[in-house]
């Protein structure tokens, strides 16, 4: 069968415009859905809906490669905006190239598709190489409750955004521990103490709270005003890619969290029931770092779909979230295993 039968077969099954609830789909409609899913291939959407006042930026970590190399290789295709290139002594050979502030439009998609493509002919993705995600501060929209309502979510479904965010792999990079590390607990930890904050001490408790740059989320340059400069929340679980759909993918999961986080549909029954399921199921793997990620690399199904029935307001979004999740359904413990493609 051609791709463009399979693409169609889905989208007739299920209309990306629409928003089902797939979690509450029979067995037998669910089964069918995923088999078209497994067999449709992401592309480079032109955009994700996401409006013009929210920014985030890039940070590709690279191996093997020369960064004087790569900045004559991204001025030869023409990117008139300012990509950085920098060495990275803590890779092999190792070069990171940042963003500059981005929106979600076509023209900074197709540029990072360029960048991509062009930077598989100079560098790897090497067993040590993230993929940085900072979102634009001005997201949470100056209001705290926004920002505790995320950190709730996060910790109820971060055993999900860890192995979406794998994007092509498996499993994660070696050393995630000591640059990305899991923090569901200490989150759910501090969750009452940051509800009973006030605003104007609420910035330097979380500043606090999270010091530690190697977790996960990075709240070191977090304000609430938006005047201030390099005012992102950073997000350092990824691993590395040179695929731009999963750079896209990515970027979409995070940006449409805080939008439902911000979202009068926000449901806190059903997340706060999911988190203190995760806490008694998780708890003992916590401090048996191995352990944690082990979990984390298995598939929860009815846990994601709930999830993205939550997250997302439409089925595209749904089939693009399901199809990096499940990657064929996949599952290994081995360190970077990289998944059957399901990208074109």
């Amino acid at each position: 069968m051609k791709y463009n039968d399979t693409k169609q077969e889905l989208f007739n099954y299920l209309n990306p415009e629409d928003n089902n609830q797939i979690s509450l789909m029979n067995k037998k409609d669910l089964n069918e859905l995923l088999h078209y899913i497994n067999n449709y291939y992401l592309e480079v959407r032109q955009n994700l809906q996401i409006d013009d006042y929210i920014t985030f930026g890039l940070e590709l970590e690279l191996e093997h490669t020369n960064e004087n190399l790569i900045k004559e290789a991204i001025q030869k295709i023409g990117i008139k905006e300012d990509w950085t290139v920098k060495h990275d002594n803590s890779l092999t050979c190792g070069a990171e190239i940042t963003s500059p502030i981005l929106v979600d439009d076509e023209k900074n998609w197709n540029d990072l598709k360029k960048i991509c493509t062009t930077l598989k002919n100079y560098a790897t993705i090497g067993p040590h190489c993230g993929g940085h995600i900072h979102i634009g501060s001005q997201i949470v929209n100056l209001k705290p409750e926004v920002l505790i309502k995320f950190i709730k979510l996060w910790s109820a479904y971060e055993n999900i955004i860890y192995r979406f965010l794998y994007g092509e792999y498996l499993t994660p990079r070696p050393n995630i521990f000591m640059y990305a590390k899991p923090i569901f607990k200490l989150l759910w930890d501090d969750y009452e103490d940051l509800c009973k904050t006030s605003n104007s001490i609420f910035e330097i408790m979380i500043k606090e709270l999270y010091y530690n740059r190697n977790s996960a989320i990075n709240f070191y340059n977090f304000h609430l005003s938006n005047a201030e400069p390099k005012n992102t929340i950073e997000f350092r679980n990824p691993n590395g890619s040179l695929n731009p759909i999963v750079w896209q993918n990515n970027v979409n999961l995070l940006i449409k969290m805080f939008l439902y986080a911000n979202n009068s549909s926000y449901n806190d029954t059903i997340i706060s029931k999911k988190e203190k399921s995760n806490e008694y199921s998780l708890l003992d793997s916590y401090d048996k770092n191995d352990n944690l990620i082990d979990e984390y690399n298995k598939i929860y199904l009815n846990q994601a779909l709930e999830f993205c029935d939550m997250i997302f307001e439409n089925n595209l979004d749904k089939i693009y979230f399901l199809r990096q999740y499940l990657k064929s359904f996949e599952t290994s413990t081995t360190t970077m295993t990289k998944a059957k493609t399901f990208t074109r």
